[in-house]
């Protein structure tokens, strides 16, 4: 959850000053990016709602990460503005599914403690918001580009812990 949280809070911390800066976009460029991501994240958040109950969370959970990785990358690396508002809805996209999956997958994984867990979740979710903007200080001071690209690797991250849950999740089940 805190990777996961520390990536959007980057995003809607940093992004229109990134675009500004970086890719020369006009202020009100710069801002509408994050409309179209805060967009996508609304668009997809019904979406996820509406698949939760037809697929399982970890699957949603592999094409959210990837769909978030591949626009990431589009939007940070690509030079060309359509591209660019069009990868960020992308990734808003991905993005948007990951809190309520995150605790519907901690709240079946722990059955008993339930209450406890959730807390967890939510303070490590918390401290995710707080870390974000800190770590797009420290990273923007050296390099404009990483301190968004930074993104990436958190959500591969991500992913990678996701993967990681459904192979364990599915080797105990077949012990």
């Amino acid at each position: 959850m805190i990777l996961y949280v520390i990536s959007e809070a980057i995003i809607f911390t940093r992004a229109p000053t990134f675009f500004r800066i970086q890719k020369m976009f006009s202020l009100s460029d710069a801002g509408f990016i994050l409309t179209i991501f805060w967009i996508g994240m609304l668009i997809s958040r019904e979406g996820i709602s509406f698949l939760s109950y037809r697929l399982k969370t970890r699957n949603i959970m592999i094409v959210s990460s990837l769909i978030s990785i591949i626009a990431l990358v589009l939007t940070i690396f690509i030079n060309n503005t359509l591209i660019n508002f069009i990868a960020i809805g992308f990734v808003g996209l991905g993005f948007s599914g990951f809190a309520p999956l995150i605790l519907s997958a901690t709240s079946t994984a722990y059955d008993s403690n339930k209450d406890i867990v959730v807390t967890i979740v939510f303070f490590f979710g918390i401290s995710g918001n707080a870390i974000g903007p800190y770590l797009t200080k420290l990273t923007s001071s050296n390099n404009m580009v990483f301190s968004l690209a930074l993104t990436i690797l958190l959500m591969v991250a991500v992913l990678l812990f996701t993967l990681i849950r459904a192979f364990y999740k599915r080797n105990y089940i077949e012990l």
